[in-house]
């Protein structure tokens, strides 16, 4: 403990003064004159190391503070463009099925034109299996389009069934698959005639009223006509022939006939209004 006499209070008293008059001139020299100037080089000497160390060792939580406040950013990016690919692959989707019905309508218009009948496009809303009926759909069309019972119908593919109940803005369509269905028909090859019956399943069966006439697999057949094109117009294409069946007894052969229309995955279809004309 330093003793309080009057030879300490003198030498505290020269050291006061003497930092007054350096603090003096070193604020009134330049940095390189000061009197100071070896000192604060010294200090900086044994300093720097220990400063730059410092910095060092913060430096990665500053990067590390930086990089989560541009993950949040980023996330954020994320989000915005998740939900903008969600939007554009709603529009995708509506553009091809609306270029798909575009296509739909146009092929069923060309073979429409093909037959000299017109039509009127829809959408299947329903597959019905009631009444009695086993391969029934609805269509979004009626009596205010011009739709009747009877008239035909048809995919881009060939024939469907026929209308058999019609309401305003609504009609029921009879497959020609169904087992009560029967369609007059015409071998495109041979021109022989005979009658397609639906059997409940996806392949129909045809009996030609020619006992003699010949069949073979591949085989084209289209309607043969009603009368009045009610409900089939003549030539509209329905199927081939897959497989053929020679029972005995002079019995007429059967046939096997593949429909081209997928009357399990319709969607647009054209009901027939009237000939053309």
């Amino acid at each position: 403990m330093v003793r309080d006499t009057a030879g300490t209070r003198l030498t505290l008293g020269a050291l006061l003064v003497g930092a007054f008059a350096l603090a003096f001139l070193d604020s009134h020299a330049g940095p390189d004159s000061s009197p100071l100037h070896p000192v604060r080089s010294a200090a900086a000497t044994v300093l720097s190391p220990l400063q730059s160390g410092f910095a060092t060792g913060t430096d990665p939580f500053v990067r590390l503070a930086g990089a989560l406040g541009g993950v949040a950013g980023d996330r954020q990016r994320v989000d915005e463009l998740a939900a903008q690919n969600v939007a554009l692959q709603a529009q995708l989707r509506d553009a091809l099925a609306l270029g798909s019905d575009v296509y739909s309508v146009d092929a069923i218009n060309a073979a429409a034109a093909a037959t000299g009948t017109r039509l009127t496009a829809g959408h299947v809303i329903a597959m019905n299996a009631d009444d009695g009926y086993s391969w029934t759909i609805a269509v979004d069309r009626g009596r205010a389009d011009g739709v009747a019972v009877d008239s035909a119908v048809l995919d881009e593919m060939g024939l469907v069934g026929r209308v058999i109940e019609v309401t305003e803005h609504s009609a029921t369509v009879l497959l020609i698959a169904d087992p009560i269905s029967t369609v007059g028909v015409r071998m495109a090859d041979s021109q022989e005639i005979g009658t397609l019956d639906g059997t409940g399943s996806d392949l129909l069966r045809l009996t030609l009223f020619n006992p003699h006439a010949r069949m073979t697999p591949g085989q084209r057949l289209v309607t043969f006509g009603s009368p009045g094109s009610s409900p089939y117009p003549a030539g509209i294409a329905i199927g081939e022939v897959v497989s053929v069946t020679n029972p005995s007894g002079g019995r007429a052969p059967v046939a096997t006939v593949r429909p081209y229309a997928r009357l399990s995955a319709l969607d647009v279809v054209g009901i027939v209004l009237a000939p053309a004309g």
